[in-house]
C-alpha cells in the first residue's frame, strides 16, 4: 500500500485501464496501414483515445487532459510498473511482469482436467471392458446433455428480457471462440459464465456484450464481465442509445440543443488546467520519496 499508484485514484484508475487493454495473448492489431503483433501484456497507447475512454462518465470538473494523463502513465513507467516502446507512427504499452497480474482461469482448469480425463480414459481402455467404456462414454454424453439443457433454460430467461438475444449471444460466443486455438469453447464454460450475467440488469447485459463484438474482439469472456461490473444501467441506456450529455435551453424558443461542455468551456478551462498541473507534481514528489525510500531499503 506504500506504492504511490494507491495514493492517488487518477494514477490507480490508468493502472487499471493499462491491464483491461493489455493483451491476453499475441494477436495481431492494424495501427494505419501497419499491422503490429502485439504480445500478451501488451497494447496500442494513443493519448487522445485514452483520454476519452478514462474521461467518460465523469464530470466535467474531473475530467483530465490528454497531456495530463500521459504524464500519468510515464509516472507508471518510471515506477517500473510498465515500459513503453515509441516510433514516429505509435506507442507500445508493455505490462511489466504481465502474467502476475492475471487470475488463474476457470477454463484452464477445465481444460488441463479435460485432458487428464482423456489420457487417463485412453489408458484405461487398454485395460477394460467394452462396457466399462461404453459407460464412459454414456456419462460424458450425460453431462453434456445436461450443460445442454440448462443453458436452453438460460436463454429462455434472457430472450424474455432482452430483445434479440439469441442472436446477439450467437454473435458474442462467435467472437470469443476466437480467443480459443481450437476455436471451441465447452457448454460448462458458456453456462457458468451466463450465470454470472444474471447478477446484471438487461440493459447492461445487452450493452457489455454489444461492446465486446465491436470494440473488444480478441478479449475473453471475463473482460465482458469487467464490463458490467464498471457499468451502471443508465451508463448503458445513454451508450447504446449513443445519447451525448447535452443541455437544453431556451425551450420553446428555438430547442437548441448546447454540449454541457461548451457551455461551461470559459469558466473551468483554466482552473482544471491548474489542478491537473499541482496534481501531477504532487504525484513527481511521491515518486521521488518512494524511489528515495526504495534506494535506501535495497543499501541495507
Amino acid at each position: 500500500m506504500d506504492n504511490p499508484v494507491f495514493q492517488d485514484p487518477y494514477l490507480f484508475k490508468l493502472w487499471m485501464y493499462c491491464l483491461l487493454k493489455a493483451s491476453h495473448r499475441e494477436r495481431k492489431q492494424l495501427v494505419g496501414k501497419e499491422v503490429v503483433i502485439l504480445k500478451g501484456g501488451q497494447f496500442i497507447w494513443g493519448r487522445n483515445e485514452a483520454a476519452n475512454e478514462l474521461n467518460h462518465g465523469t464530470k466535467p470538473s474531473e475530467r483530465k487532459s490528454s497531456s495530463t494523463w500521459e504524464r500519468y502513465l510515464k509516472i507508471l513507467e518510471q515506477l517500473e510498473m510498465l515500459n513503453r516502446e515509441t516510433n514516429n507512427k505509435y506507442t507500445i504499452v508493455n505490462i511489466v511482469k504481465w502474467r502476475n497480474y492475471q487470475e488463474l482461469d476457470n477454463e484452464n482448469k477445465q481444460d488441463n482436467e479435460q485432458q487428464v480425463n482423456s489420457e487417463r480414459t485412453a489408458n484405461e481402455q487398454q485395460v477394460n471392458t467394452n462396457k466399462n467404456v461404453k459407460n464412459d462414454k454414456n456419462v460424458k454424453n450425460d453431462r453434456e446433455k445436461d450443460y445442454t439443457s440448462k443453458i436452453k433454460n438460460l436463454l429462455t430467461v434472457f430472450s424474455s428480457r432482452i430483445d434479440n438475444f439469441n442472436k446477439l449471444n450467437k454473435e458474442y460466443w462467435d467472437v470469443i471462440r476466437e480467443t480459443r486455438k481450437t476455436g471451441r469453447i465447452s457448454k460448462s464454460v458458456i453456462y457458468n459464465t451466463m450465470r454470472k450475467w444474471e447478477r446484471y440488469d438487461p440493459v447492461v447485459i445487452k450493452y457489455a456484450l454489444q461492446s465486446h463484438i465491436d470494440l473488444h474482439a480478441g478479449k475473453r469472456e471475463e473482460y465482458t464481465i469487467g464490463i458490467m461490473r464498471n457499468t451502471s444501467k443508465d451508463e448503458a441506456i445513454d451508450r447504446l442509445n449513443k445519447k451525448p450529455i447535452t443541455k437544453v435551453f431556451n425551450q420553446g424558443q428555438n430547442d437548441e440543443v448546447i454540449p454541457e461542455w461548451f457551455e461551461r468551456r470559459g469558466s473551468n478551462r483554466f482552473e482544471e488546467k491548474e489542478l491537473d498541473q499541482g496534481k501531477v507534481i504532487e504525484m513527481e514528489r511521491l515518486l521521488e520519496k518512494y524511489q528515495s525510500e526504495k534506494e535506501s531499503e535495497e543499501q541495507v
